[in-house]
């Protein structure tokens, strides 16, 4: 039997993912922004009625289902999930690539140049992405610590 070559696995692994995320799954549920923006308006919706005042994105979706996967891993981590994990991934990486060109603007930390100024740095969707799931992460956490305290 030939030695498994774990690069061919993994290539295996995504190009099935690709294909179901791409393929029937995206014909019945319409595009990832579709998709996870309808259920973000849903879920924003249930949290306001809960007295939660945040707003859910499409990546904040894609981001929760990830996390119950990886909970749901924790207990019995199969196949399934982690194609499951990697498909909302995609997704993700999806929505993202939908959006505007992002930019973020730093300023000089030091006053060394002499006068503050923009300079505005191209980021990928995904560092941009990440940046804000960590601040939407924490404003939920905030508000959900607000209303239980």
């Amino acid at each position: 039997m030939d030695p498994v070559n774990p690069n061919e696995l993994m290539g295996e692994f995504l190009d099935f993912v690709k294909k179901i995320v791409t393929g029937k799954r995206q014909n019945d549920y319409g595009t990832p922004t579709q998709n996870h923006g309808c259920t973000a308006r849903m879920w924003t919706a249930y949290m306001e009625r809960k007295g939660l005042c945040v707003t859910l994105t499409a990546e904040d979706v894609c981001m929760f289902n990830i996390l119950q996967k990886i909970s749901r891993g924790a207990h019995s981590l199969n196949e399934d999930t982690l194609m499951d994990i990697a498909g909302y991934s995609a997704n993700a990486a999806s929505i993202q690539a939908e959006k505007a060109e992002l930019t973020v603007t730093e300023k000089p930390l030091n006053g060394t140049i002499g006068k503050d100024f923009d300079v505005p740095l191209p980021v990928s969707p995904f560092q941009a992405g990440v940046t804000a799931h960590a601040e939407r992460l924490n404003d939920l956490a905030a508000a959900t610590r607000e209303a239980t305290s």
